[in-house]
């Protein structure tokens, strides 16, 4: 009979003074055992549930996994935002850098340099990719001028941007839109673009654009290809002495009120008033291409358009 015996009845035997003799089993030889290998390590790792990590209030948590201590989304986060800020801060720099040597460059420009200057112009990304761009001669600027002979202009008149022809080329307002600001300039009694009175060579408007290039498709022009632009005219505001800005269109009227209270106004606000620009007077209304959407909003640009030949005349 095989007594099987577990070490607690063992010592309940004991203690009754019952002694029993077990046979002793073999002493069996210890056998070299193998090495455990990395991968038999590394899985018997990963099944162990480590205790929980007391957590302090504003500091990121370490997981550890793998036997790697992993960076929480916290710590990776800020790094990212720290080297996207630092990446802000050396574009930004370089930014003022380009625009500091650009505006220097184009300080002394006349006329027909800085025609010439604006038709190859690669000093944003527009420049670059997409060169169709629209500029009125300003040749008559750096004419040799005595003193029977001047130039005089009453408006300068500003639009966003170009737009693209049926034919492909780029033109300062589509056909339509072209053909209601003739009207609107002809009711006003505008005289032609160029008219020679008693000795004065007279200019009753002339068009720009805030940004000279094309842009591909819809695309909305960056800030940088805006504040690029806005140093050529800067020069040519310079060069024309305008009388009055006319401002055509919320891009173009955001561009030149970019460093006052009135830069995310909307339009509306912005019309039937007189703003200045530097020395210069400023009247914001809409674009020819908003007026012919609607009676209202043509009427409201007769009103300012009314209000600009009040100024200058």
């Amino acid at each position: 009979m095989k007594l099987q015996l577990t070490p607690k009845k063992q010592a309940i035997l004991e203690e009754l003074g019952i002694s029993l003799f077990l046979k002793k089993s073999p002493v069996k030889t210890l056998q070299p055992r193998a090495l455990p290998t990395l991968a038999s390590t590394r899985r018997a790792f990963d099944s162990l549930n480590p205790l929980p990590i007391q957590q302090t209030v504003g500091e990121p948590r370490h997981a550890l996994t793998n036997g790697i201590i992993a960076i929480s989304a916290n710590e990776t986060s800020l790094k990212n935002e720290k080297n996207s800020s630092s990446s802000k801060a050396i574009k930004s720099l370089d930014w003022e850098r380009v625009q500091h040597e650009l505006a220097s460059q184009v300080q002394g420009m006349n006329g027909s340099m800085l025609e010439s200057h604006l038709q190859s112009c690669q000093s944003c990304e527009l420049g670059t990719h997409t060169p169709l761009r629209y500029i009125e001669p300003l040749a008559f600027t750096c004419m040799a001028q005595s003193a029977e002979t001047s130039t005089a202009i009453d408006w300068l008149m500003v639009a966003d941007a170009p737009k693209r022809a049926l034919d492909g080329s780029v033109v300062a307002f589509s056909e339509n839109s072209q053909s209601l600001l003739d009207a609107v300039l002809k009711h006003l009694g505008s005289r032609p673009k160029t008219a020679e009175t008693e000795g004065v060579r007279h200019v009753t408007h002339h068009i720009t654009h805030t940004v000279k290039c094309l842009a591909p498709g819809q695309q909305i022009p960056s800030d940088v290809a805006t504040q690029t632009c806005l140093i050529h005219l800067k020069q040519q505001i310079k060069l024309l002495q305008p009388k009055l800005l006319l401002v055509m269109g919320l891009a173009a009227a955001h561009a030149l009120l970019k460093d006052t209270p009135l830069n995310n106004e909307p339009l509306g606000r912005l019309r039937s008033k007189v703003h200045r620009f530097e020395n210069t007077p400023m009247i914001v209304t809409y674009a020819p291409e908003q007026m012919l959407r609607s009676g209202e909003t043509k009427s409201n640009a007769w009103t300012d358009f009314c209000l600009a030949h009040s100024l200058t005349h």
